[in-house]
């Protein structure tokens, strides 16, 4: 049925009303709640009006640290180093007025004469400030540290840094060369051992032997040996990379679960992917090659002994700890590594994240997705070594 004249013609002026009024209100730089929740890309994402002129001014937290990333990306950091936040071109045209001090509207009032043709300012100025008061990089910020919301206690004991220090001239004295082609030669020197431990006796290199093969002397040589020279190359290889080792101690993970650690948080510092890749990267070769060493020990006993049955079952404890510091599942050296690889902090978190949240690039995204599915995959054939 066709409409009446008169409502047809109340309909378009109607439409003809909200259009001026529209933009009336940018024109005005002050867009409305309306118009701005209409551009947001999901109803989650704001459930309250936004009322910024409500709010203190925002400022960056003391000790907050600016890393020039060489693929040209900017990182802040925390004080105490526990979370790294990137941010974008525009981010970083902010940056001077929230080390200043500015208030929410002079930020959006900023934004608007540099980006005239910009939408949904507010919104999305609202959504880079909630990141980094997330992150706990804002002076006002409510939230805890991530450290704090991870549900670990560290209790500090002592610093390795004078030491780590010392250790990381001596080996700079040795040429990058020779530097090189050793680490290399022990890293061949433990894979052939465990390839002839594995060669005598493949039996004996089933992870059930953990269980099966229990050795309190091999448990006591693990915790008293290999897991301190396993922190102390965190440190050395932070020292070796130009900073400084912040402390030391116990860190009791959900409260309860001990196990050292080593503060080496300032690495965030460092611009040199490769140099941030081997500060992770030392623990697990210092458990490859405890391995590779606990291996030469077995072939040349024959697991036999107190010698060989403690060496056989630090063969195997070490090797249980390379698989799993190197997963990148959770955050450990592995999903550090890989980070610094891919020169991207935030891979890890987007990546095991259901949603897209836009927050590094396609290929990273997939690469580390790729190297999670790899890890999976070695677990299943563990477990069907197992049930074999």
């Amino acid at each position: 049925m066709k409409k009446p004249l008169a409502a047809e013609t109340a309909g378009a002026a109607e439409k003809k009303i909200l259009r001026i009024f529209g933009e009336l209100c940018v024109l005005c730089g002050k867009t409305s709640h309306f118009f701005a929740r209409s551009k947001m890309p999901g109803p989650t994402r704001c459930k309250e009006p936004l009322d910024v002129a409500s709010r203190p001014p925002v400022q960056l937290r003391e000790g907050v640290a600016q890393v020039r990333r060489a693929s040209g990306r900017t990182v802040l950091v925390s004080p105490d180093g526990s979370s790294a936040t990137r941010i974008g071109e525009i981010g970083e045209e902010l940056l001077p007025l929230l080390v200043r001090g500015a208030d929410v509207d002079g930020l959006a009032a900023f934004l608007q004469r540099q980006h005239p043709r910009a939408r949904d300012i507010p919104v999305k100025l609202d959504r880079f400030l909630a990141e980094l008061d997330l992150g706990g990089l804002l002076a006002t910020s409510q939230h805890p540290s991530r450290r704090a919301r991870s549900g670990t206690k560290r209790v500090p004991l002592f610093n390795l840094d004078r030491l780590a220090r010392n250790l990381a001239e001596w080996w700079r004295w040795i040429p990058a060369p020779q530097s090189h082609c050793l680490v290399a030669l022990l890293v061949v020197a433990a894979a052939i051992g465990l390839v002839a431990a594995w060669l005598g006796d493949p039996r004996r290199l089933n992870p059930a032997g953990l269980v099966a093969r229990f050795d309190p002397v091999g448990l006591v040589v693990f915790v008293f040996m290999v897991v301190p020279l396993h922190e102390l190359s965190h440190a050395v290889a932070c020292r070796a990379a130009g900073v400084p080792v912040t402390g030391a101690g116990i860190i009791l993970r959900s409260y309860v679960i001990p196990g050292p650690y080593v503060e080496t948080t300032q690495a965030y510092r460092i611009a040199n992917r490769w140099r941030r890749f081997w500060i992770p990267a030392t623990g697990p070769l210092v458990d490859f090659l405890a391995s590779g060493t606990a291996a030469w020990t077995v072939v040349l006993t024959g697991g036999d002994g107190p010698v060989g049955r403690a060496s056989l079952y630090v063969l195997l404890l070490s090797l249980l700890f390379v698989y799993l510091d190197t997963n990148p599942l959770i955050a450990s050296d592995g999903s550090h590594m890989l980070e610094a690889l891919l020169d991207d902090e935030l891979a890890r978190t987007t990546a095991v994240s259901r949603h897209d949240a836009g927050l590094s690039r396609r290929s990273v995204i997939r690469t580390y997705r790729l190297v999670c599915a790899a890890h999976v995959v070695v677990a299943a054939l563990i477990v069907a070594w197992l049930a074999a």
